[in-house]
C-alpha cells in the first residue's frame, strides 16, 4: 500500500485540502502523516477524507 502522502496525492489533493476535508489543521495532518500521535476523533476524519479505513491507516503504519 502506498504512503498517507501518496494517497492524497493520487486523490489529486493537497496537504490543506485534506485538511480543509477533514476539518482538522494542516499540522494535524503533518503528525498523522509522520505517525505522531493525534485523538482517534482527528485520525478518523482524516481517514474519512482520504477514503481510507483507519486499518488501511494502521497497515501503512506497520509498512512504514
Amino acid at each position: 500500500m502506498a504512503t498517507l502522502k501518496e494517497i492524497w496525492d493520487n486523490k489529486g489533493l493537497t496537504i490543506e485540502e485534506v485538511a480543509a476535508k477533514a476539518d482538522v489543521s494542516i499540522q494535524t495532518v503533518y503528525r498523522i502523516n509522520r505517525g505522531r500521535h493525534v485523538s482517534l476523533k482527528s485520525l478518523r476524519r482524516v481517514c474519512q477524507a482520504l477514503d481510507i479505513t483507519i486499518e488501511q491507516y494502521k497497515a501503512l503504519d506497520k509498512e512504514g
